[in-house]
């Protein structure tokens, strides 16, 4: 369902200096057209292998995130006329006057929507340009190409999506800014713009990847296989000093065509993961490694391969067996001596 369908303009070239921002005096007819368009879009930011999550800037002093809180509170808050200050007027913080400060920045149509899909509600900020594109068309037999326009979301590098009920319940955790381009190469004017300032850290993301590999795998009667899969793919990616990619690891893990089964788990479980990431080597280790620290127990630690074998777990008489472990009894047999 649509709320808000809002769009403006800003024109500037790579060269020019000084961006004209053009705004619009209604908002877009909420039709079919306009449903498919968000839909489109919705599904170009979830699929992408370009997500980065982050959080508002804890000083919340950009321009857009104090104008966002005010719609919040203002059931009177025109966000169609607002949009066109904080998008387009002369404060140091609109989107055009920080495009502006950037000389090889370029301008396209803005988009302000608010809609709901899935029980879930979300605001979308992004620029996008149209496509060149040729068609064909047939009159009375004679066929003939044709010049066409379109929207190409595979070339769309900003857009930041709001998960509205994560930022309304934002003091419970969570990252409700999904951004649509790697980390570093989003635009620093659109970061400010919209006040991001904290990102998932390397170490976030190494622990939620673990944590949704070994969710999938919890009951494959072959799971070690699996997650001793995705260490040798991490160990990789380390060793050549490269990047974890959730779509590649997905692939090397289960196979070409569940490309997307990480992506696709993480956003069931509601688990926002970068899918481009530095591994950390400490929380690699648990998709092989297990360790414990509870009970009577000061330390444990084991690979994970030996439970069900050299490790038996007896629920009914609560306790766990360790098989094969003449090492540790000379231990512990030499410590009583």
């Amino acid at each position: 369902m649509i709320k808000h369908f809002i769009l403006h303009e800003i024109k500037k070239s790579n060269k020019a200096r000084d961006g004209i921002f053009l705004s619009s005096i209604t908002e877009v007819e909420k039709d079919d057209t306009a449903n498919a368009l968000i839909d489109d879009l919705h599904d170009a930011i979830s699929k992408s292998s370009k997500k980065v999550y982050g959080l508002f800037s804890e000083a919340g002093t950009s321009y857009f995130h104090q104008e966002l809180d005010l719609y919040q509170t203002n059931s009177k808050y025109d966000l169609l006329e607002k949009s066109k200050l904080f998008l387009g007027d002369l404060n140091s913080q609109s989107l055009i006057s920080l495009i502006n400060q950037e000389t090889l920045s370029s301008g396209g149509h803005i988009l302000l929507i608010e809609y709901s899909k899935e029980s879930k509600n979300y605001i979308i900020v992004a620029m996008i340009n149209n496509r060149l594109g040729r068609a064909i068309n047939v009159e009375n037999g004679v066929p003939k190409l044709v010049k066409t326009e379109q929207i190409d979301f595979q070339e769309l590098d900003l857009a930041c999506r709001i998960d509205m009920d994560k930022y309304k319940l934002r003091h419970a955790g969570g990252n409700y800014l999904c951004f649509m381009s790697e980390r570093d190469s989003i635009s620093n004017y659109f970061i400010k713009f919209i006040g991001c300032e904290k990102f998932n850290q390397n170490k976030d993301n190494s622990k939620k990847v673990v944590n949704v590999v070994n969710a999938i795998t919890k009951d494959y009667p072959d799971k070690e296989v699996y997650r001793k899969r995705a260490y040798e793919y991490c160990e990789a990616r380390i060793a050549a000093n490269d990047m974890i990619d959730i779509y590649a690891m997905s692939e090397f893990i289960f196979g070409t065509s569940e490309r997307d089964k990480i992506a696709k788990n993480a956003d069931s479980m509601n688990i926002e993961v970068d899918n481009l990431f530095s591994m950390y080597r400490a929380e690699m280790k648990r998709f092989i490694s297990f360790k414990f620290k509870g009970d009577w127990i000061q330390s444990l630690a084991f690979d994970r391969s030996h439970i069900g074998t050299d490790i038996i777990i007896d629920s009914q008489n609560n306790s766990v067996i360790f098989k094969n472990v003449s090492k540790l009894i000379e231990v512990i047999q030499n410590e009583d001596k």
